[in-house]
């Protein structure tokens, strides 16, 4: 048996890379279950579409998609190498992944996603928002316009998007996850741009998941939803695993993996929250 826990752990070397950086480059490597994860056909025939899915919690999500038997397409800014390092990892586990590069802060991209998932996974019952743009000012006057307004654009208009294009072409039990962060309740002032838009997320998963839970979900005893139903669901991982990357990594792709199959009790506002190697799963409000 492996030791969940026999990883490199912080102190780190200081190194530095040019956003939007290659996984290549790291020192040490993240670990994202290349030897660690065993699938179990719980995803089999499903198509996944993920955002970031070149790298980090991303790549470990698509590796753990893949393993356990959907196939994948995989959205990334223009990181090739790492892009087609996650190709290969899917493929190797015997599932059709596709890659489409370029910027999800542009509404025609987001589109441009959703329809080659269609026309070449032929659907999506999986759409991971995981990209997201993250830098660090120690005041908001060294914030500049551009950098706010992207930030935005990458990080939740770009979800609106992606929903919103997706939604029309997903069945009954499919799964919209949200990456959203602890900066969504203990916002850190270094990255005011970037927390405010996390807290942004969760608001937005919280009230699509209720409109739309209204317009489409329809409960019954041990039934899937009906109608055209679809759940959401909020992943958020813990700023304390996420800055050691090596941790972060396995928390995530296991609560997404979860969250998949887990519909009844994650429909409708709620969230899946993974703090120091735990997962806190919480009930929808009202209950």
């Amino acid at each position: 048996m492996q030791d969940p826990t026999d990883y490199p752990k912080p102190p780190f070397r200081p190194q530095r890379q040019p956003m939007p950086g290659l996984t290549s480059k790291m020192s040490p490597v993240p670990d994202h279950g290349e030897k660690s994860y065993k699938g179990a056909g719980r995803l089999q025939g499903r198509k996944a579409v993920i955002t970031g899915g070149d790298s980090g919690i991303g790549r470990a999500v698509a590796l753990a998609y893949a393993r356990e038997g959907a196939d994948v397409l995989i959205s990334y800014l223009d990181e090739e190498d790492d892009a087609k390092e996650s190709q290969r990892l899917v493929v190797e586990a015997g599932r059709k992944a596709v890659l489409i590069g370029g910027d999800i802060q542009h509404p025609a991209h987001c589109r441009e996603i959703i329809d080659r998932a269609v026309s070449e996974l032929g659907g999506v019952d999986i759409l991971v928002n995981n990209a997201a743009h993250q830098a660090s000012f120690k005041d908001i006057a060294d914030i500049s316009d551009e950098e706010w307004e992207l930030t935005f654009k990458v990080n939740i208009h770009s979800m609106f998007y992606l929903i919103k294009a997706a939604v029309p072409h997903m069945k009954p039990g499919s799964a919209i996850i949200n990456t959203a962060s602890i900066n969504s309740d203990s916002p850190n002032p270094i990255l005011l741009a970037y927390a405010t838009t996390k807290g942004a997320i969760q608001n937005f998963t919280a009230g699509l998941s209720s409109s739309d839970g209204r317009r489409y979900h329809t409960r019954g005893a041990n039934q899937p939803a009906a109608n055209g139903a679809f759940s959401h669901y909020l992943l958020k991982v813990g700023l304390a695993i996420s800055n050691q990357t090596l941790g972060a990594q396995g928390i995530a792709r296991r609560t997404s993996v979860g969250l998949c199959l887990d519909r009844r009790r994650h429909s409708e506002d709620s969230h899946a929250e993974s703090r120091g190697g735990d997962l806190h799963r919480a009930c929808p409000r009202g209950r």
